[in-house]
């Protein structure tokens, strides 16, 4: 079961970046700062923490704090899909 939550969940966050993909724009700077942090709650083995990161870049756009700009060192969707497939590749073991 945990395996099936977190392949779920890394289907989600690849949505997420198609989605983005899709309108032809990279993510800004809270974007790239939820998606990095669901990205690491993947690692940890927290899929529900994960969602919640990855519900603040969608669920709350009019609702967040303004002036996070993209900036040059801000990592693109090619950059976090990247980041996403090492996380694939890797067996984590259950946190239990």
């Amino acid at each position: 079961m945990p395996l099936q939550i977190r392949e779920f969940t890394e289907r989600a966050l690849e949505k997420l970046l198609d989605a983005m993909a899709a309108e032809g724009r990279e993510p800004d700077g809270w974007e790239a700062q939820s998606l990095l942090a669901a990205i690491g709650a993947l690692v940890c083995g927290r899929y529900v923490l994960a969602t919640t990161f990855m519900d603040q870049v969608v669920g709350v756009r009019d609702l967040r704090e303004t002036g996070w700009p993209r900036l040059e060192t801000t990592p693109s969707v090619l950059h976090l899909r990247g980041a996403l497939g090492h996380v694939r590749l890797v067996n984590f073991s259950d946190p239990g």
